[in-house]
């Protein structure tokens, strides 16, 4: 189980680089070079956060399935990361929708101090992932900890395609418009919702694979 959960964490980080050009591509059509992105630190540091938040989504259901218990202590640091990605994704919608109303300005409902506006995006990261953890928590609070860990995985998908329902069209949409750097806010919407995306395939398809193995043992005692 321990080298399943590298294997998948392996395998993400390959779909991940793989698929930034064509993403790129994707969003601005008429830009050249994008292959120079993999040159960009910046570039790997959000790929070895995303590997790193990979690993952790995977490390809690491989536990329990190998401890069978009903301590839910590895789910606790599982939850804590849905939540941020949730609220990651939030965001992600939010300015794909600003940057179709306001026309650029999709952080302006931040104000136009720069201070403020940072003070104000900090609070509202930390409230919404507080809260988001706090609502995974109370749905799962009675599910025995495997299942609550596949419901926490389920919610993750499902929210990355909700928010890529949002920020495809709107991006779309935007690069429709002869406006200076449009499509910037959109396309970092499409490039957080594909990541949690295929962040949350690795839990997901170890929950297939365990389901299976499940299957196959009852029919050896049979």
């Amino acid at each position: 189980m321990k080298k399943w959960g590298i294997v998948t964490a392996a395998l993400y980080v390959a779909a991940l680089v793989l698929l930034t050009v064509p993403v790129l591509a994707f969003a601005f059509p008429k830009a050249s070079g994008l292959y120079l992105i993999y040159s960009a630190w910046g570039y790997w540091v959000w790929v070895g956060f995303i590997t790193l938040c990979a690993l952790l989504l995977i490390a809690a259901p491989v536990r329990l399935e190998r401890a069978r218990n009903r301590s839910r202590r590895p789910l606790t640091l599982t939850i804590v990361a849905t939540g941020l990605f949730l609220t990651l994704l939030v965001f992600g919608a939010v300015i794909s929708i600003g940057e179709v109303l306001a026309h650029g300005n999709a952080l302006g409902w931040l104000g136009s101090d720069g201070t403020a506006a940072v003070v104000k995006l900090a609070f509202l990261t930390v409230g919404l992932w507080v809260l988001w953890a706090a609502v995974l928590y109370w749905v799962t609070r009675r599910a025995a900890p495997f299942a609550a860990a596949r419901t926490v995985a389920r919610t993750l998908l499902a929210g990355s395609i909700l928010e890529l329902l949002i920020a495809v069209p709107s991006h779309v949409i935007v690069r429709g418009r002869d406006e200076c750097c449009a499509g910037m806010y959109t396309a970092l919407g499409l490039v957080t919702g594909i990541s949690v995306m295929l962040l949350s395939l690795g839990p997901g398809v170890f929950f297939l694979y365990s389901e299976r193995m499940a299957r196959i043992r009852q029919t050896a005692q049979q």
